[in-house]
């Protein structure tokens, strides 16, 4: 059996992918233990039956940086919201597990020497689902596509392709947004958690200039796990 790299692991809330995360805990169900012990049991041994089982808790820490996805977890705590989350394993794996859950606690951490991380807690709410070697087909040609609000057509880094899954780009320092289109031929699409048609764009604001802007796309078939691709989108000097 070969093992698997976990680099690429990642947390989905409301199909928009959780950035930077540092750790992500154990999903782990349990069954409550019902015990039937009576004046009649053998040799003295205590006796059970299974009881509810658990779903569980996840926990999730990462760097602070106040993407939609992170600061989502926040609203949903705020709320009470019960949100739905996919924990997707490596693309190569076609693998993941779907859950609803609540944020159960949310916490930030400052070191003096150190990082501003956050963590939170998601109280998973009803039967988790794992879905095994069942992948989404993902983007279909042609892919995608790049566009800035004032450069026009931007090539990403390597050409855009179904099978490859992180991409740089440069945009010219007057474009101040740049328009992502997706195409696949099955599934549901999501451009930072937005729904997107194929073949239809979606509107990215991006930072000042000489920063770089994180778009997730993703690729979702019914009960099948997503296709998730990043893009890093630097906004170039002026």
């Amino acid at each position: 059996m070969t093992a698997t790299n976990t680099l690429y692991t990642r947390i989905l809330r409301a199909k928009d992918v959780i950035g930077e995360l540092t750790a992500i805990g154990e999903m782990a169900t349990e069954v409550d233990d019902l015990e039937v012990t009576n004046y009649d049991s053998d040799v003295g041994y205590r006796e059970y039956l299974p009881g509810m089982v658990d779903g569980g808790e996840l926990e999730i820490t990462g760097n602070l940086y106040g993407d939609d996805a992170q600061e989502g977890l926040l609203t949903d705590y705020n709320a009470g919201t019960l949100q739905d989350f996919i924990f997707a394993f490596p693309n190569s794996l076609n693998s993941a597990w779907e859950f609803d859950a609540y944020v159960k606690s949310y916490a930030t951490s400052q070191p003096m020497d150190g990082i501003i991380r956050f963590s939170a807690t998601l109280k998973i709410s009803g039967k988790p689902t794992l879905i095994k070697a069942n992948g989404s087909g993902g983007l279909t040609t042609p892919y995608f596509s790049l566009s800035g609000n004032n450069s026009g057509s931007i090539s990403p880094s390597p050409a855009a392709s179904g099978s490859t899954y992180l991409y740089s780009a440069t945009a010219d320092n007057l474009d101040t947004a740049v328009t992502v289109t997706p195409t696949a031929a099955a599934g549901t699409i999501y451009v930072n958690g937005a729904e997107t048609a194929s073949g239809s764009g979606e509107s990215i604001t991006l930072g000042d200039t000489g920063t770089t802007t994180r778009v997730y796309i993703v690729v979702k078939e019914a009960n099948k796990s997503p296709k998730i691709y990043k893009i890093n989108i630097t906004r170039a000097e002026a």
